[in-house]
C-alpha cells in the first residue's frame, strides 16, 4: 500500500470496505521521541472473510489507519 488508508471509527468499530476485528495488539512504537513527539498502536485486524491487515492508530492525532494487507 504506498500511503495508509484512513479508517472509519464508529464507536469502538472499525471499518475499511468492511468491518474489521483487532487480533492482536497493540505493539507501540515510538520515533524519535526526543526531536519531536510521534508514537503509534500497530495492530493486526482481520475481517469475516479472514483477510488480515496491519493497521495502526497515531496516537497524537487520534486516527485510525490501514497500513498494509497480509498475502
Amino acid at each position: 500500500m504506498p500511503q495508509p488508508q484512513e479508517l472509519k471509527q464508529h464507536g469502538k468499530n472499525l471499518y475499511w470496505n468492511g468491518a474489521l476485528n483487532l487480533v492482536y495488539g497493540p505493539e507501540r512504537i515510538e520515533d524519535n521521541w526526543w526531536l519531536q513527539a510521534g508514537s503509534c498502536d500497530y495492530y493486526i485486524a482481520e475481517k469475516s472473510g479472514g483477510q488480515h491487515y496491519w493497521g495502526f492508530r497515531d496516537r497524537l492525532a487520534k486516527g485510525w489507519f490501514i497500513h498494509g494487507i497480509f498475502a
